[in-house]
């Protein structure tokens, strides 16, 4: 689905960034954007709706969306949603666009994974703003974010802290309280992950809303803490604390060393690698020893003690060399 929606991106205009706000990119020249009904949800995730209203393009009244079993999940027939969903295929070489043979998808992208919402007034606003205007960020846009990235929707959390971060020329229009409002999101660990990550991993964004007593080491120090080193691989947690991990190996400080050595029993092998690295970045001298300690844990899943080996021999060498 990935290349079908980066190749619906790029019949766009022009104007448009690569990057940016998803009630931005969500329309394209072939994508519909609606309100819709759900009126049937079937066995091969096949899903039916009336539709209500046009926010992008215009739909047929009765909309087939092939979707699957998370999606689904999220979903009650008889309830009202904003969907973005395109109905085409798209072919480089030779160009050439034909209806899709086994019926139109969701989108998914930065801030919308997937594209399907809960009809929120400020969602709404945000999809029915001139493409042209919206491009532009006028300020009048950062009130109406702010409200959306309130809800208590951690998928509307996504999608307004999306807008927010790939915005720049807004962050100058925060106030003092609007910036402590949106580091405290960052800080909060019931807050959406992904947009806690979006968040923290752009630098310039969240240097910009933290002050002295909130950098940005704090607070991924926080993260290391918090989480478990047993993580749900169909979370998003997973990229939040790899983020953390990279900002912390970015300070070459000793001080961090015990956090990473926590997470080397992590049931993840990507967050064993970042702890691994956060380590040798700080104090090479004791990961070797760190990695043995760690391998001598009864518990470890075969897939960790795995890694782990392979860590300790690759990094033998580095030293060694």
């Amino acid at each position: 689905m990935l290349w079908l929606v980066l190749a619906v991106l790029s019949t766009s205009l022009s104007a448009r960034p690569e990057l940016g706000p998803p009630s931005i990119k969500l329309r394209t020249n072939l994508s519909n954007v609606v309100i819709a009904s759900l009126t049937d949800i079937k066995h091969d995730h096949q899903l039916t709706f009336k539709l209500e209203q046009d926010l992008h393009n215009q739909a047929e009244p009765i909309i087939s969306i092939r979707s699957d079993a998370v999606i689904n999940r999220r979903l009650k027939v008889g309830e009202k949603y904003v969907l973005a969903y395109v109905g085409w295929d798209v072919t480089r070489f030779p160009r050439t666009i034909k209806p899709r043979r086994d019926g139109a998808v969701i989108i998914s992208l930065n801030g919308a994974a997937p594209a399907i919402f809960t009809p929120q007034p400020e969602l709404i606003k945000l999809l029915q703003r001139d493409i042209e205007q919206s491009l532009r960020s006028p300020p009048d846009l950062l009130p109406l974010i702010l409200r959306g990235m309130a809800e208590e929707d951690r998928h509307l959390q996504d999608f307004f802290a999306t807008e927010l971060v790939t915005r720049p020329s807004l962050y100058t229009q925060l106030n003092s309280a609007q910036k402590q409002t949106v580091a405290g999101y960052l800080m909060d660990h019931d807050y959406a992950a992904a947009s806690r990550n979006l968040m923290l991993s752009n630098a310039v964004f969240s240097r910009h809303i933290l002050n002295d007593d909130q950098h940005r080491e704090n607070i991924a120090r926080q993260i290391l803490e918090h989480y478990p080193v047993v993580v749900d691989p169909a979370l998003p947690a997973g990229g939040l604390i790899r983020t953390a991990m990279k900002i912390l190996e970015d300070t070459d400080d000793p001080a961090y060393v015990s956090e990473a050595q926590r997470w080397l029993a992590s049931n993840q092998p990507a967050l064993i690698e970042s702890a691994a690295a956060m380590i040798y970045a700080a104090r090479p001298d004791v990961l070797i020893s760190a990695l043995q300690q760690t391998l001598q844990q009864t518990a470890l899943p075969e897939q960790s003690r795995d890694t782990l080996e392979q860590l300790t021999r690759r990094y033998r060498r580095a030293l060694n060399s």
